[in-house]
């Protein structure tokens, strides 16, 4: 007799349909497969099939964590009623062995005892049930750390419990001021309703801006000029807590390249590309930021006939944007207006018609063409020393007080590298009025180039000047939002219309006499 019928009836004993439902349970992937409510009538095919998809597509390799969550919190449960049991047979069996022989004689006193035991036993066990009721949270007064915040949520009770008392100012509240950390909505509602009230307001000048009331108007200014104060604070240890993981970064690459020239005889090329930190303390008067000044130079060799070029992304905080390298004025010359071309060539692709076939009319060479010359010219161009000196040309956006403007006139300067493996420089840069010539000095603290950098025609007349229509139209909504929320002063002295129609019929009448 063949074993098979024994074999199938035994796979079908071991992988039924409840093993396949406890499976797939298991692995939760009915909620895997979105199939939310589980079909009874589903065929131990059906089943399998799920199973055997799941298994191929690893979903099997892991117990989900939602399953596991419940084994842990049924495992918790059972293991604390199994505790609580034993610890009642426990308290059972002590109980059993000190109790006194019971004894038939009646007792007035010894009754009277256990009923007040009783009763303090459930006095004990209602303040236990009130204790273990949960209290539900007030999310304002979880605000507690940022006032701002709870203006924002409840302004009537922000102002109620620091300031007013039966709906009236009290200058006894709050008298050492209070700073409105997490106000990032209606601010000028709460400054307005503040003012009204009498109550002093004093912004911070460092960013993010926070707004400090109170009643005295030397404390809160102290108050915005000590937070301005220890947000510099903060700022510069971070920002030096950065510029020496830098320095250490930029060490290392230094010593890298002494122990690479070691035993060389020709000198190694080391490339202009890579990043670097800038420092210069000149800037420093002018902003605090959190991070170090950088300077980040593309591997994207510009080649001319007379020499190589590269461009640059720079972040000075207070002015960053597009930077061109160049060992020459002629090579910074070609770089301009290979820029140019660039942005003319974009516009001239932005405003051609695709249905149009016709032919383009060929045009004069541009200063850009004239240069150009094909990789084979270049190949048997003579390769030109490596320069240690650098010109300069930037463009890009500046922070005037509380504005950001691009600038497209090209600022110059130049920089000079300590010696031929380009880890370090120093320079000089024109950063417009407001910042003048700035003293700077540079650490290349990674040789990886950036993938990407600003380009040049970023920063056009043109784009700055769309740039600044942009600004004033969201300024000008800006306004007229302003307006349409702000509230009226004399809104709570405004004169009833019974009254005003009086006042005029009144005005009217003196005028025919």
């Amino acid at each position: 007799m063949s074993p098979l019928p024994a074999v199938k009836r035994q796979k079908r004993e071991v992988y039924s349909k409840d093993w396949l439902l406890a499976q797939l349970f298991h692995y939760d992937l009915f909620n895997t497969y979105n199939q939310y409510r589980h079909d009874t009538q589903s065929t131990e095919k059906t089943l399998t099939n799920m199973l055997l998809m799941a298994i191929e597509n690893g979903l099997c390799d892991h117990v989900p964590e939602r399953i596991l969550k419940i084994e842990l919190e049924l495992r918790r449960k059972v293991d604390s009623e199994f505790a609580n049991k034993m610890a009642q047979e426990a308290l059972y069996k002590a109980a059993q062995k000190t109790a006194p022989p019971k004894s038939t004689v009646d007792n007035y006193a010894q009754d009277e005892e256990e009923d007040e035991a009783e009763e303090e036993e459930d006095e004990e066990n209602e303040d236990d049930e009130e204790e273990s009721v949960v209290e539900v949270a007030d999310p304002w007064a979880e605000l507690h750390e940022t006032p701002g915040a709870q203006a924002t949520l409840d302004p009537d009770r922000f102002f109620r419990h620091y300031f007013l008392t039966d709906g009236n100012p009290n200058r006894k509240k709050t008298t050492r001021g209070l700073r409105l950390d997490g106000l990032f909505q209606d601010w000028d509602t709460v400054i307005h309703r503040a003012e009204r009230y009498g109550l002093y307001k004093w912004m911070t000048k460092e960013k993010p801006i926070r707004v400090c009331l109170g009643w005295n108007l030397q404390k809160v200014q102290k108050m915005a000029e000590f937070t301005d104060k220890k947000v510099r604070e903060r700022r510069v240890q971070t920002r030096t807590r950065e510029e020496t993981r830098l320095k250490k970064l930029h060490d290392d690459l230094v010593a890298q390249c002494q122990e690479k020239c070691k035993g060389k005889e020709d000198p190694t090329e080391w490339e202009i590309a890579g990043k670097y930190m800038v420092m210069a303390n000149e800037l420093l008067d002018h902003c605090s930021p959190d991070r170090p000044f950088t300077l980040h130079i593309s591997d994207k060799i510009k080649q001319s006939d007379v020499g190589p070029g590269c461009r640059a992304a720079y972040d000075f905080a207070i002015i960053s944007g597009s930077m061109l390298l160049a060992t020459s004025s002629g090579i910074m010359d070609w770089l301009l207006a290979d820029a140019e071309k660039e942005y003319r060539a974009s516009l001239a692709d932005n405003d051609r018609d695709p249905s149009s076939v016709s032919r383009k009319r060929k045009e004069p060479p541009t200063q850009a063409q004239l240069y150009h010359r094909s990789k084979r010219d270049l190949q048997t161009l003579r390769p030109h020393q490596k320069s240690l000196n650098y010109e300069v040309r930037i463009r890009g956006h500046e922070i005037v007080g509380d504005d950001t403007r691009a600038f497209d006139q090209p600022r110059s300067g130049h920089i000079r590298f300590k010696d031929e493996t380009l880890m370090s420089f120093s320079g000089k840069i024109n950063l417009g009025e407001s910042l003048g010539l700035v003293n700077i000095h540079g650490l290349k603290y990674s040789l990886e180039a950036p993938k990407k950098t600003p380009k040049w025609s970023s920063y056009t007349e043109e784009a700055a000047a769309r740039e600044r229509e942009t600004r004033s139209a969201e300024e000008a909504a800006a306004k007229q939002s302003k307006k349409a929320k702000r509230p009226s002063v004399y809104e709570d002295f405004a004169t009833p219309k019974r009254c005003s129609d009086k006042l005029a019929r009144l005005s009217s009448k003196k005028k025919k006499d």
